[in-house]
């Protein structure tokens, strides 16, 4: 609202039109407000609920059952109706720069004073005329305008017991219900007795007020609404005769109306207190989101670059090796030419030899005689003879065959596929949803654990987060370790313990602990694996154990000095102790159970500079291998 002249208030004008087809309010579209507060015209609702018991806020889409009376049945937007009813009256007032012109002085004189009943703006000069000249307004409004209008009502000015008129109008000022007929005689019947005020003491709300329809009892038709009950049960305005009879005692409370309406609204003011600050919140959040959209919005340009800058360093790249091989080949060409004149200079010479020879030889057997032939025949035999057997190469010396050999092809090809990572993260949610899978490890071996980053919409699929990991041992002793990215969203801890006992690893996510920080990890100093087993049938358990206890040794069938399996009663089970082939220091544990239930081994180990090293683990022997039963004897 904005404030005009320091006295009247002016709303919005949105407010009094509906937000769905945004039409003012008036007689037929009729302001309805929804459970969530949100307000729309009677014929929207109306529309959007054509076929339906049920409705849908066109604003937040909130669901409501509609009551019985359909769109009628929703409730009346109270505030916009008074609104609408002040303006109505004191919105029509003629204003300047300097205040309201007084509705009684043609000289448009500033108005100071306002008349409740009259319900008009006059200036100090007209209020004794105001006084004497104006005939009483009683204030009438007609019954079909009467708001929550549940019984029929008589006149009171002429009912008698043979006569009965319908009222159809109502006096605010004399609070009595009249028929048409006594509507004019009524308006005649005495002067008005005004109630002058200061204007600077008129507030919208009392003009509302005034305006407001009065509401009756329904036991009681003819006792105004005038008290409230506060009981849980009732919760409801009263009249003065039911709340000084049927709402007495306890638990029923009672007081005035007004008193009740204002603690009603004490109470309403301390809900929007509170949601005034979720409100705020909200409002934070919304600014906060935006931030975050912006923020979004400049990494992703920063990525793009940064995906340009690396592209373009990878052409430049790819480039100058084009350039070397481009240059490679021409140099190649340039010596393979340089070779090749070489050979053409040497057989050169022997061209021109043999080719003048055949020459002479040529116009010899054309021209000469048979003398001439007879005298020179033996030089010219030696030489063509020479010529004949002339030593020539089949081609050249050098022989070149160039191409490109694609060598690293496949190689290059996954380094492109996994060359740069797009990795997107939230720094708040990805500790809260990282998980960590700890296994018990050897000691004097090399081990991993596994952490898997997500967020609240699942596992990450991409990698790139900030891992850090420290491992302690029970000394608190800092053992090395190395985080390696599977570039999937998923990393390992790889780390060789050289002590017993547990270890202490910290894992934090772009800074941040994971939950269950720190994790435990228990150091063994060798590991006994339970096969599956079952009664009467060939079982193992494995022994995995590292180079030595102490790691300096390898460890032999001779150091394992004991193995004892009991069985759920305490029998001992026979065993047998084998190498696994092609495996250091890996046993196998070979036995026939020949009664189900739990199994207990204990295995003792010799280190040669530790001692005897002892563990027990136990295992379950099922008494059916399901895999070996015959499932056609129990379909048939």
């Amino acid at each position: 609202m904005a404030e005009a002249h320091g006295y009247v208030q002016e709303f919005e004008s949105e407010i009094l039109q509906c937000k769905r087809c945004l039409l003012p309010f008036d007689d037929e579209r009729v302001p309805k407000y929804l459970p969530c507060l949100h307000t729309f015209c009677k014929q929207c609702l109306e529309e959007i609920s054509a076929w339906s018991y049920w409705l849908n806020c066109p604003e937040c889409d909130v669901r409501l059952h509609l009551p019985d009376g359909r769109v009628n049945g929703i409730p009346d937007n109270f505030f916009i109706q008074n609104i609408q009813d002040y303006w109505s009256i004191y919105g029509k007032a003629t204003t300047r720069e300097d205040g309201l012109i007084c509705a009684e002085c043609k000289k448009g004189g500033i108005a100071e004073l306002w008349c409740t009943e009259c319900r008009q703006v006059i200036c100090t000069g007209c209020v004794d005329e105001h006084k004497m000249s104006r005939l009483c307004n009683h204030g009438i409004y007609w019954y079909k305008d009467l708001r929550f209008k549940k019984h029929t009502l008589f006149c009171k000015n002429c009912q008698t017991k043979d006569n009965r008129e319908l009222a159809v109008a109502w006096c605010c000022q004399c609070m009595t219900f009249i028929c048409k007929a006594c509507v004019v005689s009524h308006e005649l019947a005495s002067m008005m007795k005004h109630n002058i005020q200061p204007l600077t003491t008129f507030k919208p709300s009392d003009g509302m007020a005034m305006l407001r329809p009065h509401l009756f009892c329904d036991q009681h038709e003819t006792m105004e609404l005038s008290h409230y009950c506060f009981a849980t049960k009732c919760q409801t305005a009263l009249c003065v005769l039911c709340a000084s009879s049927e709402h007495t005692d306890p638990p029923h409370t009672t007081s005035e109306l007004e008193l009740g309406a204002n603690g009603l609204k004490h109470r309403l003011k301390n809900f929007l207190k509170k949601s005034r600050v979720n409100e705020s919140k909200l409002n934070k959040l919304r600014e906060n989101i935006e931030k975050e959209r912006k923020s979004i919005a400049k990494q992703v340009k920063e990525t793009k670059q940064n995906i340009q800058e690396l592209m373009e360093k990878c052409h430049e790249m790819l480039n100058i090796r084009e350039k070397e091989l481009l240059d490679e080949v021409d140099e190649n060409f340039k010596q393979w030419n340089e070779k090749l004149d070489e050979e053409v200079k040497e057989f050169e010479h022997d061209l021109i030899q043999v080719s003048c020879g055949c020459e002479f030889m040529d116009n010899a057997l054309i021209h000469a005689s048979n003398i001439d032939v007879v005298f020179a025949y033996n030089g010219l035999e030696n030489r063509m003879a020479d010529l004949s057997n002339w030593p020539v190469s089949n081609g050249p010396i050098t022989i070149v065959e160039t191409e490109l050999q694609e060598r690293n092809r496949d190689e290059f090809e996954e380094v492109v596929k996994s060359l740069g990572n797009i990795y997107s993260f939230n720094e708040h949610e990805y500790p809260r949803f990282t998980k960590i899978h700890v296994h018990h490890c050897l000691v004097h071996t090399k081990w991993g654990v596994s952490i898997h980053t997500g967020n609240k919409y699942g596992m990450c699929k991409t990698g790139g987060a900030r891992i850090e990991a420290t491992i302690h041992d029970p000394s608190s002793r800092q053992i090395p370790c190395k985080i390696v990215s599977n570039c999937n969203g998923t990393y390992d801890v790889i780390y060789t313990p050289d002590h017993l006992g547990p270890l202490k690893l910290y894992v934090r996510v772009h800074g941040k602990p994971i939950a269950e920080y720190p994790f435990i990890v228990e150091v063994e100093p060798f590991l006994l694996v339970p096969k599956e087993a079952f009664v009467e049938e060939d079982a193992v358990v494995e022994i995995r154990v590292p180079v030595c206890l102490c790691g300096y040794h390898i460890i032999k069938r001779s150091d394992i000095t004991d193995c004892v399996i009991r069985s759920s009663t305490s029998e001992t089970v026979s065993n047998d102790i084998v190498s696994v082939q092609d495996k250091i220091s890996e046993f196998l544990v070979k036995f026939k159970p020949n009664e189900s239930g739990r199994h207990t081994i204990e295995v003792s180990i010799n280190c040669r500079i530790g001692g005897v090293t002892t563990k027990e683990t136990h295992f379950m022997v099922n008494e059916v291998n399901i895999d070996d039963l015959d499932l056609d004897v129990y379909d048939n």
